[in-house]
């Protein structure tokens, strides 16, 4: 999805039509959006979210409140104010135009719930633009409400993202992101179609097959021990790592202790690095023996046969350039 421009209507703080191009080239790589305190930014992310899902998130207040304040207070009861907001965007190659609008009947000074409708609008090879029949369906099959909040988030709870209580949810949605849904139903099912191809080899593959078998399966049942304790295993070693920083920590903010854990520090670098140092001398080792380590146990033969060589030579019976060969060998 590639944002090109959006269009808020009488929407919270935007009064009249506001529009906004979000286009980018090299020139304008991005688009930054500032204001002050309470101007809108909020608002103006949230419109996002409300054109494609209806929905304000969690920290906007008076959620009910979609029409700007001062165009409501204009307004003679009896009256209706419309309030929408239109993206415009790319997508796989074609072009959407998506509006979610509302029209509201003032009855007081507090806003009645708002039911607002939403339009899609799919650009064709000729130029003109078709409705797109179920609307909402095509917009979470474009971006799926889930993962939307890695794409329009509040900068100021951007944590909320990496909080360890939010890990399954975050994984969650990677895998609608990857399109990994699919994958992972055919996984699930495999254990059950491997469970019963198991149970015909018992069955109808005689004595030995169903020996193996059984050898199969109890190699998987220690393998899935093994890897239960595994997961554990790793569980309390994250634990301890964070218990060992969270102390180490600690250690430097202690003012008689923080010199010694600083050095601590060091030379737990300096040993890492001595540690590296002596693995690539190991290596270095082993290559010399591997290409040159014959030469220990061949000096004795190689000067025997650098004399039968000379003899040779001097008889006449070995070229110049053979013996000087060898002679250099």
């Amino acid at each position: 999805m590639k944002l090109h421009s959006i269009v808020l209507h009488n929407f919270r703080q935007f009064k009249g039509s506001q529009r906004l191009d979000l286009q980018s080239d090299t020139l304008k790589p991005v688009t930054l959006l500032f204001g002050a305190n309470g101007a809108g930014k909020t608002t103006f992310l949230n419109a996002f979210t409300w054109a494609l899902y209806g929905t304000l998130s969690e920290d906007v207040e008076q959620q009910g409140r979609l029409v700007t304040d001062s165009v409501w207070r204009a307004t003679p009861t009896g009256g209706l104010v419309e309030v929408s907001v239109e993206l415009n965007f790319d997508h796989e190659g074609q072009n959407y135009r998506i509006q979610r609008r509302a029209s509201i009947r003032k009855e007081g000074d507090h806003q009645a719930t708002a039911n607002p409708e939403v339009q899609v609008w799919v650009t064709k090879l000729d130029g003109s633009s078709e409705v797109v029949d179920a609307p909402q369906e095509k917009v979470f099959s474009i971006l799926p409400k889930s993962i939307s909040r890695f794409f329009f988030f509040n900068g100021e709870r951007i944590e909320k993202l990496v909080e360890k209580s939010a890990y399954a949810e975050v994984q969650q949605d990677i895998k609608v992101l990857l399109d990994l849904e699919q994958v992972e139903r055919a996984l699930v099912h495999l254990p059950k179609v491997d469970k019963k191809l198991s149970a015909n080899i018992t069955k109808f593959g005689g004595s030995k097959a169903s020996a193996i078998q059984a050898a199969i399966d109890k190699f998987r049942e220690e393998e899935a021990s093994l890897r239960e304790e595994h997961k554990l295993l790793q569980g309390d070693l994250a634990i301890l790592n964070e218990e060992r920083e969270n102390v180490r920590q600690l250690l430097l903010q202690h003012e008689a202790a923080a010199p010694i854990q600083q050095q601590r520090d060091e030379v737990t670098k300096q040993l890492a690095q001595a540690r590296t140092d002596l693995a690539t001398a190991r290596k270095e080792h082993a290559n010399l023996i591997a290409t040159r380590g014959f030469l220990a146990f061949t000096a004795e033969l190689g000067a025997e046969t650098s004399r039968i060589a000379e003899k040779l030579y001097r008889r006449g019976a070995l070229p110049r350039l053979s013996a000087s060969l060898l002679t250099s060998c």
